[in-house]
């Protein structure tokens, strides 16, 4: 059975927890999730707060917000995306 949110694509930008539950949730109603992972977070916080679950499903990349080329990239994936979910501080 296709979800209700099939076809949809969703960029995830977050890093907290509440962030990858919801994408979580987007990706098991069928949107197609790509998480941005960045260069310098731990990769092993995720996992020893529940990463593996709430990471399900989803498509990842590793990308720099400093770097101009992965900028850019980053940029043209949210023009590409139906939904973009993040939670940086305003400004």
């Amino acid at each position: 059975m296709t979800g209700v949110l099939h076809g949809l694509t969703v960029l995830d930008l977050t890093q907290g927890i509440a962030g990858a539950m919801a994408t979580m949730l987007l990706s098991d109603h069928g949107g197609a999730v790509t998480r941005i992972e960045r260069r310098d977070a731990d990769p092993g916080e995720d996992v020893l707060h529940g990463g593996r679950i709430w990471h399900r499903g989803k498509a990842s990349a590793v990308l720099d917000f400093a770097d101009a080329t992965d900028l850019e990239t980053i940029r043209h994936l949210a023009a590409a995306a139906d939904i973009l979910v993040e939670d940086f501080a305003p400004g």
